[in-house]
């Protein structure tokens, strides 16, 4: 199953530790020069990551104003399935540059 380039991002973010929805915001404006998905697609990504079981819940944290925000974290599988993407887009760039062989 190919990993959509934001599910891997929020994955990554997670390794880190539980975060809320605002935290993955700001590390993804961060990574990508102040770029970041509309907030619709981050919790489309969140729902597919958690419909998969790459991430879970991890509990709620008191928001500065407002409501409590829940905070995910990343599972056993989810570190699994970053990894095999990881390999699998490694390969495709390899051959793209030139390292490797077409089978």
């Amino acid at each position: 199953m190919t990993i959509h380039e934001v599910t891997l991002q929020i994955m990554g973010i997670l390794r880190e530790g539980p975060n809320s929805a605002n935290h993955i915001v700001l590390r993804l404006s961060q990574e990508n020069d102040g770029k970041t998905p509309p907030l619709a697609t981050l919790y489309r990504h969140l729902k597919t990551a958690l419909d998969n079981g790459w991430i879970a819940i991890a509990g709620e944290a008191q928001a500065r104003r407002g409501r409590p925000q829940q905070r995910y974290r990343v599972t056993d599988a989810g570190l699994k399935a970053a990894a095999v993407e990881a390999r699998r887009l490694r390969s495709l760039a390899d051959l793209a540059l030139g390292k490797t062989q077409a089978v």
